[in-house]
């Protein structure tokens, strides 16, 4: 079987544990809000604690020194949106790249003003010309990280993330995701900002999570990434295989440490699952599109859970290491609990 990592899978790709460490350094600074926003505003500036720098971080196994706070952050993704959002430091996010169009999650904690410089993955070029000191997101596929850390810019991966380009197959966790949002509050100044949303996040995985049926069943979570592409199934290494296990799904394709794996409709007729989870909106699809995509699949219409109706639908920015993920995990659960 082999894996698929199209420039929307990854966004959702699988990520290892990040720990954080403080170093202090030769200066303390009372962190300022970003441009535009007061403490507490609307805008997402969050009340800001003492932060000591330098700071030394872990990012994706390697160890990088902030000499000074990032004031002007270009974000790759919509996930990094969020993360950020969610710490209390939208404010600093003064572009936007790499949403490839895909909106916002509906329930962000504050919305980004920044305008979207490059819907796709931004060049060297770009990001050096809209003047940030700091990007954060899945990753660069069209910039040198090199040539940016000479121009003084800072490239920051967000957890969920790192496994992409390293090979890595750490599982993605609800905990890696709220780890991740403590990591931007430290580094914003924010932390409680940032304890606060993971105290609400965790509150709702729990709430969500609470009433899972005695009895487990099977599932595959089904997605194509274009109109044209073949059907793709989530593997064991994404935060959507978590969920699953956690609301009493066994994901059949759980043994394959990458997030996204191309499979065949062989594959999935033979696993024959008790419900089918239909990701869609990866390309801007709705819920009716995306399944008749999926009933043109030979044979699909001849799976147990297609005859019986068990489908159940979550957006694809909702199964990725960002908190927009309990969203998904919220309906999930909804929607099993509906059918019985």
């Amino acid at each position: 079987m082999s894996t698929l990592e199209p420039r929307s899978a990854r966004r959702l790709a699988v990520g290892i544990v990040l720990a954080v460490t403080v170093a202090l350094g030769a200066c303390t600074t009372s962190t300022p809000p970003g441009p535009g926003a007061s403490p507490g505003s609307a805008a997402g500036g969050a009340a800001t604690q003492a932060v000591s720098y330098p700071l030394t971080i872990s990012d994706c196994g390697r160890e990088i020194t902030l000499q000074k706070e990032p004031t002007s952050v270009l974000t790759v993704g919509t996930d990094a949106v969020g993360l950020l959002a969610a710490a209390g430091a939208v404010d600093r996010i003064t572009a936007r790249t790499g949403e490839f169009n895909a909106p916002l999650p509906d329930d962000l904690a504050a919305v980004p003003t920044a305008p979207v410089v490059d819907p796709g993955d931004p060049t060297t070029e770009a990001i050096i010309g809209a003047g940030v000191d700091t990007v954060i997101g899945y990753g660069l596929f069209k910039a040198d990280a090199k040539a940016l850390e000479q121009a003084g810019i800072t490239v920051l991966t967000i957890a969920g993330e790192c496994g992409h380009d390293s090979g890595g197959s750490t599982a993605v966790t609800f905990d890696l995701v709220f780890d991740d949002i403590l990591r931007y509050g430290k580094i914003f100044g924010t932390t409680a900002a940032a304890e606060e949303s993971v105290t609400a996040l965790r509150e709702r995985v729990a709430k969500a999570t609470a009433t899972v049926a005695t009895a487990r069943r099977s599932a595959v979570a089904l997605y194509h990434f274009s109109s044209t592409a073949a059907m793709s199934a989530y593997g064991g290494g994404g935060v959507l295989s978590a969920g699953m296990a956690a609301i009493g799904l066994d994901n059949v394709f759980a043994s394959e440490p990458k997030a996204y794996v191309e499979v065949s409709g062989e594959q999935v007729l033979k696993s024959d699952p008790d419900v089918v989870i239909l990701v869609y909106g990866i390309y801007g699809e709705t819920r009716e599109q995306a399944m008749a995509q999926l009933l043109a699949e030979p044979g699909v219409k001849d799976m147990q859970a297609i005859r019986a109706n068990r489908v159940v639908a979550v957006l694809g920015n909702q199964t990725a290491a960002s908190p927009a993920a309990v969203a998904g995990l919220e309906s999930l659960a909804g929607q099993l609990a509906a059918l019985g």
